[in-house]
C-alpha cells in the first residue's frame, strides 16, 4: 500500500495485517507517546506487520482474500472522507486481524474480555492523522453468513461504520446510532454501486460485418 508523505494533500489508507501470535510482549499501553498509529502503538510494528497475511485460517484468510479485502476497505474509507469532506488531507490506518488480536484489544481498553467485529482508535487529528481501525476478520465471516452477504461487503461496512467513529459519530444514543446509521447505509449503498460498476463486463462496440 503506498502511503503519501506527511502533511501531503491526499487521502492515505494503509491496510495492514496481524495475528495475535505476533502480538508485542509489551502490556497495552505502555509505548511512549511519540507513536500515534496502532500498529505501531499496540501490535509490535516490525513483528506483526507484514504484506503476507498471517491471519488464522479461515473466510478470507488467504494472502490473496486479504488483498481483495484491503482493497475494499481502501475504498470504503475513502468514500466516507470524501463524503465528510475530509479528502483534502486525511489518513487512517485499518488492521485486519483475527479474534485473538481483537478480544486482547477489546479486554485492554474497553474491559470486554471477548472478540468484536470492529474497534475505532481516534487521535487527535494533528497532520491529518484521524486514527486506526481494528476489523476481525472471522467475526465479519460469521456476521456475513447470517445476513447473506458478502464478506467483503461486511468488511466494508465495518470499515465504513469504524472510521465514521473517527470522525466523531457514536452509537451510545438512540439519536446519535440513528444518524449513525442513516450515514453508513448511505455510504455502504455508494460502495457497492461503485463495487458493481466496476465488475460489470466492459461492452465492446459492436462491428458490422459486411454485407
Amino acid at each position: 500500500m503506498k502511503r503519501t508523505a506527511a502533511g501531503g494533500n491526499a487521502v492515505s489508507v494503509r491496510c495492514l495485517y496481524a495475528a495475535a501470535r505476533s502480538l508485542s510482549r509489551k502490556p497495552f499501553g505502555q509505548t511512549g507517546p511519540g507513536s500515534p498509529k496502532i500498529a505501531q502503538r499496540f501490535l509490535g510494528w516490525s513483528r506483526s506487520v507484514s504484506r503476507k497475511a498471517s491471519v488464522k485460517k479461515g473466510p478470507g484468510s488467504s494472502p490473496a482474500s486479504l488483498r481483495k479485502l484491503a482493497q475494499g476497505v481502501r475504498r470504503a474509507v475513502r468514500l466516507v472522507l470524501q463524503s465528510a469532506g475530509r479528502s483534502a488531507s486525511a489518513e487512517v490506518s485499518v488492521v485486519l486481524a483475527d479474534d485473538a488480536t481483537v478480544r486482547a484489544l477489546n479486554c485492554a481498553y474497553r474491559g470486554y474480555p471477548r472478540t468484536t467485529d470492529v474497534l475505532a482508535f481516534p487521535q487527535n487529528g494533528e497532520g491529518g492523522l484521524l486514527g486506526d481501525v481494528v476489523i476481525s476478520v472471522p467475526q465479519a465471516a460469521r456476521q456475513a453468513r447470517r445476513v447473506g452477504h458478502s464478506l467483503q461487503r461486511e468488511v466494508a461496512l465495518l470499515a465504513i461504520h469504524g472510521t465514521l467513529h473517527l470522525l466523531g459519530y457514536e452509537d451510545d444514543t438512540a439519536r446519535g446510532r440513528k444518524a449513525m446509521q442513516e450515514v453508513q447505509d448511505r455510504l455502504l449503498r455508494l460502495w457497492a454501486r461503485k463495487r458493481a460498476s466496476r465488475n460489470a463486463p466492459e461492452k465492446r462496440p459492436r462491428t458490422r460485418r459486411p454485407g
